[in-house]
This record gives structure tokens, C-alpha cells and sequence, in this order.
């Protein structure tokens, strides 16, 4: 429901109402206050109404420029399509005609709209304009009353002054009083005229805010259920344009790192372990713990080469006063040669490694 802002000029408007002082006198009377603050708020509304119906008329251009714009884009998708390849014309071709459903699906919003709310709105503001016609038509009549009284009242006033001079004005008098009468005749037809339009007019305003309080909800209630549909139907084009779009069979490119070699050519064997540089094959030897094991057999032959002086030495070496640990290795050499067994000699080897 519209909020109506209260009237900012109501002695203006009864003073226009009015007709200058007689109409300020008059409109002293309760149905005169009513009329007035009638006369603003018809005044107040049709502001409103006349600045709801202007942001109307932009959104009904704002949805017709919007189905044309779906039109030309579903145009321009169809033409892609017919330059792309198989895997995509289909697609683009059905994104195209899904663009054309829905530039009708918008139009047809647009003259619903304009059906149903933006033409309510205008008619509201043409009965507006006829409330205002009907009060103006009241403010005549009233003032067609209060000439009726300022009539009889110099009718009165000039008998009188005929009366206060009767011999001289004998004959004038007949024709003053016949004036007075008619006056008053016409006085009281147009304070029935008045009371008339004056009832008239207020009850029409009264059933014109009646029907307006039910109206608007309607003109609302009917915008929204209309964007509640048009926005169902957008969606339902569009949801089913997915499957078209997901079916679309596009030979895939492996990703790969940038830091990643190629799969191909050398940096593919390196990767394997196939056709790996002398470097890169001495480095991986160094730091395999199953490699590392092969070089001690192949060093042994050179640190035995001097071990068969040791065990005629050791008593030499006993005689001169070697610690017990000299002796306990001269023990172990002369048991390994008593044995006479290479097995032995290789023994000492290992003890001697083991010394050192």
C-alpha cells in the first residue's frame, strides 16, 4: 500500500478549493474540511502513482531491450557453431536456439507486464485524475452556492433601502421583493445542489479507497507471481542446455608440470634408468646401498700382497718387548701360518683391518 505524505499545503488547497474569503468562510463546515483534505491527498497520491508508473515504464523497456539482446546472442552463437568443428557445432548451435527461447520467453514477459501492472497502474492514475475532476466539479457547485447567498443578501440589502424610503420607491418595491424571492429560491436549489454533489463525491472517494487498498495488492501480488514464473522458465531453458554442453567429446591433452622433462627422446630414458650419462651412472652407483658392497673384494688383493712379512717378524717383535697386544696378534699369526692354509693368511687380513 502506497504511503501517502501528509499534506504540506493544506490551507492553499482550501483556499483554491475555496475561492478566495467567501470560500474561506465557508469552508468552515465539516464536509468543506473533509473536501479539503481530500483534494490532498488525491494530490499526494497521483505524485506517487505518476512516479511509480515512470520506474514501470523503465522496466518494461529494460526487458524489452533485454530480449532483443537474447536474440541477437543467440544469432551470433548459432554462426559460431557453424564455423567449429562437429564436436562443438552441435553445442553451440543448441546454446544458440536456447538464446532464441529465451528472447521469446522475455518478450512475452514484457507484454505481461505491461498487462498487468504497468497498465494498472496508468488507469489508477486516471482515477485519480477523475477523483480531482469530481472535486472540482463539487468546488463549482459550491461556489455556485455561495454566489446564491451573496446574491439574496444584496437582494436584501437594496429592499431594505427601498423600504426606508416607501413613498418615494412605492413602485420598486414590489419588484425588490419579487427578486428576494427568486433569490432565495435559487439559494436554497443550490444548497441542495451542494449537499447533493457534496455526498456523492465523498462516498465516491470513499469507495475508490476501498477498491484501491485491494486493487494494489492484486497489481502487486500479479507482478510477483509473474517473476516468479518467467524466472522458472529461464532457469528450466538453461538447465536443460547442461546435457548438451557435458555431452560435447574433446580429445583431452595430458597436463603436465613445467618442471616435468618431455616423455619422449633422452629425458624419457633418464627417467628409466636407460641411456643415463657416465656421471649420472657413477653418481647412482655411489649412493646405492646394494652397489656400495662389490669394490671390497676387488681392493683385498692389494692390501695382501703385505702380509706374508708379518709373521716371521712377530717374534721379533716379541723379543723387543711388544705390548700384549703385539703378542696376542703375533699368537694369531703364527696359528694361521702353523695351518699353512691361504684361508689363514686371508684371516689376518681381516684381523689386521679390524686393528686398524
Amino acid at each position: 500500500m502506497l504511503t501517502v505524505a501528509p499534506p504540506v499545503s493544506a490551507t492553499a488547497v482550501a483556499g483554491a478549493a475555496g475561492g478566495g474569503g467567501a470560500g474561506a468562510a465557508a469552508s468552515s463546515t465539516p464536509e468543506d474540511k473533509k473536501i479539503t483534505e481530500i483534494l490532498a491527498y488525491v494530490t499526494n497520491l497521483e505524485a506517487q502513482m505518476n512516479n511509480v508508473a515512470k520506474h514501470t515504464g523503465l522496466l518494461v523497456k529494460a526487458g524489452s531491450d533485454m530480449a532483443t539482446g537474447l536474440f541477437d546472442f543467440g544469432l551470433a552463437f548459432t554462426m559460431l557453431g557453424q564455423h567449429e568443428t562437429d564436436a562443438l557445432n552441435g553445442a553451440l548451435s543448441q546454446m544458440g536456439h536456447t538464446a532464441d527461447q529465451l528472447s521469446l520467453i522475455a518478450a512475452d514477459q514484457v507484454e505481461k507486464e505491461k498487462r498487468w501492472f504497468e497498465e494498472p497502474i496508468v488507469d489508477y492514475i486516471a482515477m485519480l485524475g477523475a477523483v480531482r475532476d469530481a472535486i472540482d466539479r463539487r468546488q463549482a457547485v459550491r461556489k455556485a452556492s455561495l454566489a446564491a447567498s451573496a446574491d439574496l443578501e444584496a437582494k436584501k440589502a437594496a429592499l431594505v433601502k427601498l423600504r426606508a424610503n416607501p413613498d418615494k420607491n412605492a413602485a420598486k418595491i414590489p419588484s425588490a421583493e419579487a427578486a428576494v424571492g427568486a433569490a432565495e429560491t435559487a439559494e436554497t436549489a443550490a444548497k441542495v445542489t451542494l449537499e447533493t454533489v457534496t455526498a456523492r463525491t465523498l462516498d465516491e472517494v470513499d469507495r475508490f479507497k476501498r477498491a484501491k487498498a485491494d486493487d494494489m495488492r492484486k497489481v502487486v501480488l500479479d507482478y510477483v507471481q509473474l517473476q516468479i514464473e518467467y524466472n522458472k522458465q529461464m532457469e528450466q531453458q538453461w538447465a536443460a542446455l547442461v546435457p548438451d554442453i557435458e555431452a560435447i567429446q574433446v580429445e583431452k591433452v595430458a597436463k603436465r608440470s613445467i618442471f616435468e622433462p618431455p616423455s619422449g627422446g633422452d629425458g624419457g630414458g633418464r627417467s628409466e634408468g636407460r641411456g643415463a650419462s657416465p656421471a649420472d651412472a657413477a653418481l647412482a652407483e655411489a649412493t646405492s646401498p646394494e652397489d656400495s658392497s662389490p669394490p671390497l673384494p676387488s681392493a683385498a688383493p692389494a692390501v695382501a700382497t703385505p702380509t706374508p712379512p708379518l709373521a716371521p717378524a712377530a717374534p721379533a717383535m716379541l723379543t723387543e718387548g711388544a705390548p700384549p697386544a703385539a703378542e696376542t696378534a703375533g699368537g694369531m699369526g703364527s696359528t694361521a701360518a702353523a695351518d699353512g692354509d691361504d684361508g689363514g693368511a686371508a684371516f689376518g687380513e681381516e684381523a689386521d683391518e679390524a686393528a686398524v
